[in-house]
């Protein structure tokens, strides 16, 4: 079998340390998450998504406008794998292989990726909870000091000094 044919189970053996290097390249040159979705996507011979925490999709691999919709919906055939780092879940990986992919690359695939999506998000997630903190804090009355509140919002991006106001989607009718 010729060094670029694919078995049964996905790319031929002399292919897979190819398809590694690759995925490494991507994740250690900082290329971004499309860039290590479609390396994982090769690797796993398969059309993957790659969503995060907040159920936002990130990236989309190796797949057509119809393999997109199956995978983003969890159709037949979709095998859905939550991304952990340690004990914290970062998202998940969908993918649609054409045969099951090795266990072993696909642990590793999928351990790469939640690695690479955490540090990828982690600064955004940071922030994020660093701002629902601040509001929570507002609204319970533990921060009333007019000066450090616009001092604290404008830390966070959000010019405070002309006021501010919050609707509250209970009271709303």
């Amino acid at each position: 079998m010729p060094a670029t044919s694919e078995g049964p189970k996905g790319p031929a053996k002399e292919d897979v340390s190819e398809l590694l290097a690759a995925l490494s390249d991507a994740v250690e040159s900082g290329a971004g998450l499309p860039a290590v979705s479609r390396a994982a996507a090769r690797l796993l011979d398969a059309s993957v998504a790659l969503i995060d925490r907040s159920s936002a999709v990130l990236a989309v691999a190796g797949a057509s406008p119809d393999q997109e919709r199956k995978l983003l919906s969890g159709a037949e055939g979709v095998t859905t794998v939550e991304l952990r780092v340690a004990d914290s879940p970062v998202g998940e990986l969908r993918y649609r292989a054409k045969a099951p992919p090795d266990p072993t690359i696909a642990r590793l695939v999928t351990t790469l990726l939640a690695l690479e999506l955490e540090r990828a998000r982690s600064p955004e997630w940071e922030s994020e909870e660093v701002a629902g903190a601040f509001v929570a804090a507002v609204l319970a009355r533990q921060v009333t000091d007019r000066g450090d509140i616009v001092a604290r919002g404008g830390e966070l991006g959000a010019d405070l000094d002309r006021g501010a106001g919050v609707l509250d989607r209970k009271s709303v009718v």
